[in-house]
């Protein structure tokens, strides 16, 4: 089983969960993550968590903890899915991998990101 650290909770990532039936299909991250029996969601993050909690454990029965940045998150994960704006993406990374290592990295529209950005994410990757 591979271990996951959502990051982002937006849209894509959490707040479609909210809205509708997920039972025939899934629309966010946290619902394909949390539905497959090869992920074990770890944490999510997000900027806003205090309303991402509160709506998160008004909808759902579990109890998965959320960190409002990336440095705070307490151990190491198989995985990172970066559910944010690509801006963002290569900061969070490199304030990941200063602490621990990653085996997988998904990034939701990285092909946004600039060539010289996208380079450094995978130099990140590969070491």
């Amino acid at each position: 089983m591979i271990s996951v650290a959502l990051i982002g909770l937006g849209n894509i990532g959490f707040e479609y969960d909210l809205n509708y039936d997920q039972s025939e299909y899934c629309l966010t991250h946290y619902n394909a993550l949390k539905n497959s029996k090869d992920f074990k969601l770890e944490f999510l993050v997000d900027l806003d968590n205090k309303a991402k909690i509160y709506k998160y454990k008004q909808r759902f029965n579990e109890d998965i903890e959320i960190y409002n940045t990336i440095e705070t998150i307490p151990k190491s994960v198989d995985m990172l899915v970066f559910a944010i704006s690509p801006n963002f993406v290569l900061e969070a990374l490199t304030k990941y991998l200063k602490k621990f290592e990653c085996k997988y990295v998904i990034g939701e529209k990285l092909g946004m990101m600039s060539k010289e950005n996208l380079t450094k994410v995978k130099l990140l990757i590969s070491k």
